[in-house]
């Protein structure tokens, strides 16, 4: 049986069955046109996503509690301080996870008035709730003004594509690696797999770098999110193009980023290059951009293909490192970066859609590689396999 009520202390959507206290405000989670059953289904979904995911695609808690040096009890006493906190954390990793599904699934905190609340405490909760969910909530829900901009096109799963890469399966190939066991292993060919045309134009106001893009300007599309479920991701895709950047009245070529967030355009500079934005690392962030950005997708890229390569980036006694990159006249940009731990054998297997390419130890040291590729492939990609790697960003 859920618990009713929760004390929650400073999150803005809350995920509690009833009515939580958020910033002293009686509140109740709902959405527009949803019901009691409905949003207990809901919750029940994102509890299992919630279970089910790696805890590296949990969020990241915004305070992580640092691990103290444990002064007393020993080496016993010092681990089991460790495991606590650990513990502790993964709690709240997973806690914020089941906010940030119920979020994407469209529901937010709803104040009651103080005679709603009065009310609530007298009568079953259960009962109580059913009969306010069932009531309209557009209008209470429009009049919190939560802050909105009309969201970019949303990402979709899409066969033999990765990031906003749509790989052309037949040209997978595989390729020998140096003596060391670096460098490329497997090559083939790719493109980018959705632009879009800016139809209103961007010019960003605040902070002493602005950047601007003109109407016609051609977007592409990337996910560089290692998050294989799409409910504890932003919902709304990456989407990428050549701006100029403006600082202290000088005009200069650069790309940069944009994904809608609930109070506005996230808006970073990535790294990778103008045709493919790669991951971000530490490049330059502006505040979030609150104007309107429309774009419109396009039936075809004219960009032409790109060169993918998985390389070997490190070979260890039980792990090997790989990173994927697409190139063009000679330019790069990283798309993808993991561990691989080898099994018992020394062996690990990457899945490539409909193949599969085995890395196997060829010395005890791990410096040499055998390489395979087989068609027998799962249908899953290096980033939704179900396998034991540490992504990197």
């Amino acid at each position: 049986m859920k618990s009713n009520v929760s004390v929650v202390a400073s999150i803005c959507f809350l995920l509690g069955a009833g009515v939580a206290l958020a910033d002293g405000d009686n509140t109740i989670l709902a959405k527009t046109g949803g019901s009691y059953d409905a949003r207990a289904a809901d919750q029940d979904r994102c509890a299992e996503i919630v279970q089910r995911a790696p805890e590296a695609d949990l969020p990241a808690p915004e305070h992580p509690l640092a691990y103290p040096v444990v002064t007393g009890g020993g080496v016993a006493g010092s681990f089991f301080a460790l495991e606590m906190i650990k513990a502790a954390e993964l709690a709240k990793a997973r806690a914020a996870g089941e906010e940030y599904c119920m979020h994407n699934l469209g529901y937010v905190a709803v104040p009651l008035t103080p005679d709603e609340a009065a009310s609530y405490n007298k009568a079953s909760h259960e009962a109580w709730e059913r009969n306010f969910l069932a009531g309209d909530l557009g209008g209470r829900i429009k009049a919190l003004n939560i802050p909105a901009v009309p969201p970019l096109p949303a990402y979709r799963d899409e066969p033999m594509v990765y990031g906003g890469l749509k790989i052309d399966a037949a040209t997978l190939a595989l390729t020998a690696p140096t003596n060391d066991g670096l460098g490329t292993i497997v090559t083939a060919k790719a493109s980018r797999a959705r632009t879009a045309v800016l139809v209103t134009p961007i010019a960003t106001a605040d902070g002493a770098v602005r950047v601007a893009a003109d109407a016609g300007t051609v977007f592409h599309q990337v996910d560089h999110r290692y998050q294989r479920e799409p409910l504890l991701r932003a919902q709304t895709a990456t989407w990428c193009g050549p701006v100029r950047q403006i600082s202290n009245g000088v005009e200069a070529k650069d790309f940069f980023c944009f994904t809608a967030r609930d109070d506005g355009y996230e808006v970073f500079r990535p790294s990778g290059q103008p045709w493919y934005a790669g991951p971000y690392t530490d490049g330059l962030m502006l505040p979030h951009y609150i104007e309107p950005i429309r774009l419109e997708e396009r039936a075809a890229d004219d960009l032409g293909p790109l060169d993918l390569t998985i390389d070997v980036v490190d070979v260890h006694l039980h792990w090997v490192d790989l990173a994927a990159y697409v190139t063009q006249d000679g330019k790069t940009s990283e798309v993808w970066a993991g561990r691989y731990n080898f099994n018992s054998r020394g062996e690990t297997n990457v899945q490539l859609w409909n193949q599969r390419l085995t890395i196997a130890r060829a010395t005890e040291h791990g410096s040499h590689l055998k390489l395979a590729m087989t068609q027998d492939g799962n249908g899953l990609s290096w980033r939704d396999e179900d396998r034991d790697t540490i992504a990197r960003p």
